[in-house]
C-alpha cells in the first residue's frame, strides 16, 4: 500500500492523483509541467464542495520523482504568491537533481550515492533548456532543491521525509538545512535502516512507523 491509498483508506481523506505532462527537453518545460498541477489545485479549490474537501486543508504529497514534482510546485506557487493554497507539502525521498548536478562525485564516500549520479543528472536535464545556465541561476523550477532563499522562504509549509540508506540522503540533509533557515520547514523525519521509498512495503516495522507519523503530522498541521 502506498501513501495515497493509506490516506484514503485510513485517514478519511479525499485523494486526487494529479495528472501532468512529462518534461521533454525543447518541447515541454518544468514551468509547463508545474502549470498542469497548479491548474488541478485551482480546480480542487473551486470544486471543493462537489468533491467533499475543505479547500483550506489541501496536502501536496509525492514520493521520489513525485517528491521532486512537489518541490517544483512549491517553487511555482511561491513565484505566483499563492502558497496559501496548500496547507502542507510532503516530498518523500525527493529526487534532488540539483545536488547531483553541482556535486563532484569524487568527493562522495558512499558508493550507493556515487552510483546514482549519472541517472539523476540526466533526469534533471530533462527539466531544463540550458542545464548549466539554469543550475548557475538556481532555477527553482528545474532545480527546486537549489532554489534561492527568497523563493524557498515563500514555499508552502513543508515536511521533509528521508531514509538512512536512500541514495538521496546527503542531498536531503542539505535541503533540510537550507529550508530550515527560511522558516518553511515544519519537520524532518529520517527513518533508519531502510532505503528509498521503503513505505511501499507495509510489513516493515519502519513502514508502520511512517504511517503512524503521517497520521500524526496531518492531525497536527492540517486537521
Amino acid at each position: 500500500m502506498g501513501p495515497s491509498a493509506y490516506f484514503a483508506k485510513n485517514m478519511n481523506a479525499v485523494v486526487l492523483n494529479a495528472r501532468y505532462r512529462l518534461c521533454d527537453p525543447g518541447k515541454l518545460t518544468a514551468a509547463q509541467q508545474a502549470s498542469d498541477i497548479y491548474g488541478q489545485i485551482k480546480w480542487a479549490v473551486a470544486n471543493a464542495d462537489t468533491i467533499g474537501i475543505d479547500p483550506k486543508k489541501i496536502i501536496l504529497h509525492g514520493s521520489s520523482g513525485g517528491g521532486h514534482v512537489v518541490m517544483c510546485q512549491n517553487s511555482y506557487l511561491a513565484q505566483k504568491g499563492e502558497s496559501n493554497l496548500i496547507a502542507l507539502t510532503i516530498p518523500d525521498c525527493a529526487q534532488p537533481f540539483g545536488w547531483f548536478t553541482k556535486t563532484d562525485p569524487a568527493t562522495v564516500k558512499s558508493k550507493l550515492v556515487r552510483d546514482a549520479f549519472s541517472f539523476n543528472i540526466k533526469l534533471g536535464e530533462a527539466y531544463c533548456t540550458d542545464p548549466v545556465k539554469q543550475l548557475a541561476a538556481r532555477d527553482p523550477l528545474c532545480y527546486p532543491d537549489q532554489a534561492k532563499p527568497e523563493v524557498m522562504s515563500k514555499w508552502p509549509m513543508t515536511m521533509i521525509v528521508g531514509a538512512e540508506f536512500d541514495e538521496f540522503y546527503p542531498a536531503t540533509c542539505e535541503l533540510v538545512k537550507n529550508l530550515g533557515k527560511t522558516g518553511r520547514l515544519l519537520e524532518y523525519i529520517e527513518y533508519h535502516a531502510v532505503d528509498h521509498c521503503f513505505w511501499f512495503w507495509s510489513e516493515l516495522t519502519m513502514s508502520k512507523q511512517y504511517y503512524k507519523d503521517m497520521r500524526q503530522a496531518v492531525d497536527t498541521y492540517v486537521r
